[in-house]
C-alpha cells in the first residue's frame, strides 16, 4: 500500500547543492520555459531577460533513476542490458516510500520492468536511549575509529550478530567486543591446527579411518553447510551469523579440537595423520562459510594453510552432501559430550585439582556404557579420569545421571569430605539468606508497584539462578552425607 492515498510531489528545494532545477522565468512575460539546454530567450515572447530558477531538485528526485541512470540511460549500454533489473536492493525501513517505492515507479514508468526481485530492510541502529544514530545529534561512533579498535572483521560480525532481520538495535561499542572475541578465536584454532599440520598435509575425508568424533564433525559440518544456505538464501542473516558462531566456537573448537588433542600429542602416527586431515578439510569448510561475514581475517587464514590455492574470495561455495550427515552418530557424540560435561561439573563442584585424576563407575544401559568405554581415550582426557568401570555406587560418591545411565564419582581418596561439607553447608546457608530477602522483595507491593520493569525483571531472575545454586547445594551435601546414612542403617 505504499501508493494509496498519495499526493502530488514537491520536488523543489531550497538547499545550496544538488541537481538544479531546468525551468527559466522570462523577466518580461512572467512564463516559464523549460529545456534541458539553457535556452537564449523566452520561448512565449521572445525576451533575452531570463533567469534560471534557484531552486533545486528533491533528492530522491534524481535517486529514483538510480537503477539503471547509472549504467548510461537513456543509451542501450552493455551495462544496462546486463545489469538491469537485478534481484535484491538492500536498505532501510524508514525510506521504503521516499526510495524504494518511487524506484519502481521510475522503473515501471522508463524501462517497463521493476528494477528487483527482492528488498532486504536492515534493521536500525539506535543508541541507550533509541534515538537513531546521528551525525547531527553526535552519538554516532566513527566506523574508521572502531575498524582501529577492534578491527573490520570484528564490527561487521558484531553488528550482525545482535542485529535481528528488520529489528532496531541499540548500540554499545562493547558489543563490538563479542565480534573481537570471536575472531581471536578463530585465529588461535586456526594456528592451533596450522602448528600442527606439515607442508604436504591435506583436507581430507576420503580415503581414511575415521573415529568417531571424527565422523560427528563431519556431520556436523554438512549441517552447517545447509543451515547457512537455507538462511542466506532467505535472507536471515541474523541467524547465519549466529549458527556459524555457535557452530564454529562451541562444536568445532570446545569439542572436536581438545578431542583431537590426545590423538596429536600420541605416538600413533596413522591416528594423528587422520585427525590432522579431517581438522584441516574441515577448517576449510568453515572459512568459506566465515568469509561473507568476515572477509579479511579469513582470507589471511586461508593463503597459510598448506598446498597452493587460489584466493578464498574466488572459491566455490561448499557444497552440501546428504550422505555424510549421521544423525545416530550425532546422538551418539552427544551423549558422550554430556557425559563428560557432568563429570567436569562434579569436578567443579566438589573442587577437585586439574590434574588430580579421578575414578567413574557405571550403572545401567549396556549399550551405552559399552559406548563410553569404546571411547574412552579421548574422554579420559577430557574430563581427567583414570578408571571407568562397571558396579555399584560406593559411600561417599558423586552421583552424575544421564539416559539411561548412572554414573558415580568416588570422592573419598580426592578430598577433604568433613571440611568440603562444612564449607557447603555455609554457603548454603548465605544462599537461603539471600533467596529469603529477594523473596521478601518481591513480594512487597510498593517495590512491585514503583520499582522499574527491568529492576523487577533482574530480581526475579537473580532468585531463579540462587534457586538452582540452592538445588546443586543440596545435592552436593547429600552426596558427602551419604556414608552417614550408610553407618546409620
Amino acid at each position: 500500500h505504499w501508493i494509496d492515498n498519495i499526493r502530488d510531489w514537491v520536488i523543489s528545494r531550497q538547499l545550496w547543492w544538488g541537481h538544479r532545477i531546468p525551468a527559466y522565468h522570462c523577466e518580461e512575460c512572467g512564463g516559464i520555459t523549460v529545456s534541458k539546454e539553457k535556452p537564449e530567450k523566452c520561448k512565449h515572447c521572445g525576451s533575452t531577460k531570463i533567469k534560471q530558477d534557484e531552486d533545486v531538485l528533491d533528492t530522491w528526485f534524481s535517486s529514483w533513476l538510480w537503477p539503471f541512470a547509472t549504467m548510461g540511460w537513456p543509451e542501450e549500454t552493455g551495462d544496462l542490458k546486463k545489469f538491469y533489473p537485478t534481484t535484491t536492493l538492500v536498505t532501510g525501513w524508514d525510506i521504503i516510500f521516499l526510495w524504494v517505492a518511487r524506484m519502481i515507479m521510475a522503473g515501471l514508468e522508463f524501462m517497463g520492468k521493476i528494477p528487483f526481485e527482492h528488498v532486504y530492510f536492515t534493521g536500525m541502529v539506535r543508541d541507550h536511549l533509541r534515538r537513531k544514530l546521528s551525525k547531527s545529534l553526535g552519538n554516532s561512533p566513527d566506523p574508521i575509529d572502531l575498524i582501529e579498535e577492534y578491527g573490520a572483521d570484528a564490527l561487521r560480525m558484531g553488528m550482525m550478530l545482535i542485529t535481528p532481520e528488520g529489528q532496531d538495535v541499540l548500540y554499545s561499542k562493547e558489543r563490538i567486543e563479542i565480534g573481537r572475541n570471536f575472531a581471536n578465536k578463530i585465529w588461535n584454532a586456526s594456528r592451533f591446527i596450522l602448528m600442527n599440520l606439515d607442508e604436504d598435509d591435506r583436507g581430507t575425508i576420503e580415503g581414511i579411518s575415521l573415529e568417531l568424533p571424527d565422523r560427528w564433525i563431519i556431520s556436523r559440518v554438512m549441517d552447517t553447510i545447509k543451515t547457512i544456505t537455507d538462511a542466506l538464501d532467505n535472507f536471515r542473516i541474523n541467524e547465519a551469523a549466529k549458527t556459524i558462531y555457535d557452530r564454529f566456537w562451541h562444536e568445532f573448537c570446545d569439542w572436536y579440537l581438545e578431542e583431537i588433542k590426545v590423538r596429536l600429542y600420541g605416538k600413533d602416527e596413522y591416528k594423528k595423520k587422520v585427525a590432522k586431515s579431517v581438522a584441516l578439510w574441515a577448517l576449510e569448510n568453515y572459512l568459506k562459510l566465515l568469509h561473507p561475514f568476515m572477509p579479511f581475517i579469513t582470507e589471511e587464514i586461508w593463503n597459510r594453510l598448506p598446498g597452493e590455492r587460489d584466493l578464498l574470495c574466488t572459491s566455490s561455495w561448499p557444497s552440501w552432501e546428504k550422505n555424510l550427515i549421521e544423525k545416530e552418530i550425532e546422538e551418539k557424540m552427544q551423549f558422550l559430550m554430556e557425559f563428560v560435561e557432568k563429570v567436569r561439573n562434579v569436578r567443579g563442584e566438589f573442587r577437585i585439582p586439574p590434574k588430580q585424576k579421578i575414578r567413574v563407575i557405571l550403572r545401567g544401559d549396556g549399550d551405552k556404557i559399552k559406548l563410553i568405554k569404546d571411547e574412552f581415550e579421548w574422554i579420559s582426557f577430557l574430563a581427567g579420569i583414570e578408571e571407568i568401570k562397571e558396579g555399584e555406587r560406593e559411600p561417599l560418591s558423586a552421583s552424575v545421571v544421564l539416559h539411561g545411565v548412572e554414573a558415580y564419582v568416588p570422592l573419598k581418596d580426592i578430598i577433604d569430605v568433613e571440611r568440603e561439607r562444612k564449607r557447603v553447608e555455609k554457603e548454603k546457608e548465605q544462599v537461603e539468606h539471600r533467596i529469603k530477602s529477594l523473596r521478601a522483595r518481591l513480594s512487597n507491593a510498593e517495590f512491585l508497584e514503583k520499582a522499574p520493569v527491568k529492576v523487577v525483571e533482574e530480581t526475579e531472575e537473580k532468585l531463579k539462578k540462587l534457586e538452582e545454586k540452592y538445588r546443586i547445594l543440596e545435592r552436593i551435601i547429600s552426596d558427602l552425607s551419604l556414608d552417614k546414612e550408610i553407618k546409620n542403617e
